[in-house]
């Protein structure tokens, strides 16, 4: 979910599916060929079946918002640009039973709600990326987390606790320390390697926590805003509702996409194994 696009804006090159689906594409790559395979279905329904082609009904679509709201902006989150984001998510509301999702064999219905779902993901992702970079600027009046992270929140169902402006803090920890990346790989390359790389230094999540999110990022957020500074309340991290805990238990599984190695033409790794023998 690096970037937003639409059937407009799609190469023409992508518009056939490719079966081996090549490990070395990049996300929006991989995205437009998700998002091509879903418009060639709908338009071989429209040709072979006079039936009406489903559509996400309004409160189905407040509900795909909600919980595409509550991943990007969770405080638990462990990867945003993962492999199958997307199914992790749906399958979260499977079980929560969110009403009007068709089965898991309609293809059409299953393909439109993928789509939407990377479609808001992009947004919220754009969304928090740019107001935590405001948030930096000069006498910006978001440059407390507390206010910044209120913000992010209005309108989102999602509550402000403690947890969540550590995750500003870190998100905002990464546009200081990655801020030459590209839109495109600033998610997947600055915020998703810092999470594994984090997670692989400290292998409980007592250790990270103490380590990462009240030492090294509670000190960057110290340096912006002290607690008694702002008027400004959160809720206790336990409070959360079931569903988003649900949520949590499903996308906490969610793993970082491959990182493959990039070659000059002619270039040639060394062979450990003296040449294959």
């Amino acid at each position: 979910m690096a970037s937003s696009f639409t059937d407009e804006n799609i190469d023409p090159s992508l518009l056939t599916m490719d079966p081996n689906m090549d490990p070395t594409r990049s996300a929006d790559e991989c995205q437009a060929l998700v998002y091509a395979g879903v418009l060639q279905v709908l338009d071989l329904a429209k040709k072979n079946d006079n039936d009406t082609v489903w559509t996400i009904p309004p409160n189905l679509h407040q509900w795909i918002v909600k919980y595409v709201c509550a991943f990007v902006f969770s405080p638990t989150t462990v990867c945003y640009c993962g492999i199958n984001v997307g199914e992790h998510i749906l399958k979260a509301m499977r079980e929560c039973n969110v009403k009007n999702l068709l089965e898991e064999d309609d293809i059409i219905a299953v393909g439109l709600v993928l789509a939407l779902i990377c479609s808001k993901g992009t947004h919220y992702q754009n969304t928090f990326k740019t107001k935590v970079k405001a948030s930096m600027a000069h006498n910006s009046s978001m440059c407390d987390i507390a206010t910044l992270s209120h913000k992010l929140l209005k309108d989102t169902g999602v509550k402000p606790t403690v947890q969540f402006y550590q995750c500003v803090a870190f998100i905002r920890w990464c546009l200081s320390n990655y801020p030459n990346l590209s839109e495109e790989d600033f998610w997947p390359k600055g915020v998703d390697n810092s999470i594994a790389m984090f997670r692989h230094q400290h292998k409980t999540q007592e250790e990270l926590d103490a380590y990462v999110f009240s030492s090294v990022l509670l000190h960057f957020m110290l340096m912006i805003i002290q607690p008694e500074d702002t008027d400004l309340t959160t809720v206790d991290f336990s409070t959360t509702p079931d569903w988003q805990v649900t949520l949590g238990e499903h996308t906490k599984n969610i793993q970082p996409q491959p990182v493959f190695k990039k070659h000059k033409i002619g270039e040639v790794e060394d062979d450990d194994d003296e040449g294959g023998k």
